[in-house]
């Protein structure tokens, strides 16, 4: 099977995946007794937009890459990615924590940022710190963890 033929079958499934639970939603509509004309029409149409809008809105992945925001999760990701080789040969526990202090970045906006920030901030504690223990990494994801307004992450960075 080539490749193209590929293509055309996942493109198929994909538009026969929205297409066949609408039509048969419409359907429904239009057989309805009792519903005027008007409001037929209103449950119709969305029906038949909201999959080719989110089709739409999916072609725009490609885009995504030039952004600023995806060149900003970037950075973060390498520079954590980068401190996870540095400390696997020196401290592998070390590594490991590090590594589980991925799961600290989630939502979208402030948290996004806020969370992201603490990421970046317990990378460069551990690089700038060859002793670093991952008892104390641990303690820093726990604080990340503990509230939204940082107030434990950066009491216990201000121990350190």
């Amino acid at each position: 099977m080539t490749v193209e033929k590929v293509i055309f079958i996942v493109g198929l499934l994909t538009v026969s995946f929205w297409l066949i639970p609408a039509l048969i939603l419409t359907l429904k509509v239009r057989h309805m007794e009792g519903l005027e004309p008007d409001l037929k029409k209103q449950l119709i149409i969305p029906m038949w937009t909201v999959p080719l809008i989110g089709n739409l809105v999916g072609s725009f992945k490609h885009i995504r890459r030039y952004s600023l925001g995806y060149h900003h999760e970037m950075k973060i990701i390498r520079g954590w990615l980068n401190q996870i080789k540095a400390q696997v040969t020196a401290s592998p526990q070390v590594a490991l924590e590090i590594a589980l202090c991925g799961r600290l970045v989630k939502g979208y906006g402030g948290t996004r940022e806020r969370t992201s920030e603490q990421v970046s901030v317990i990378c460069q504690n551990a690089s700038s710190n060859e002793h670093i223990s991952a008892e104390y990494i641990v303690n820093l994801r726990a604080a990340a963890m503990a509230d939204d307004t940082n107030e434990a992450f950066h009491t216990i960075l201000s121990e350190s």
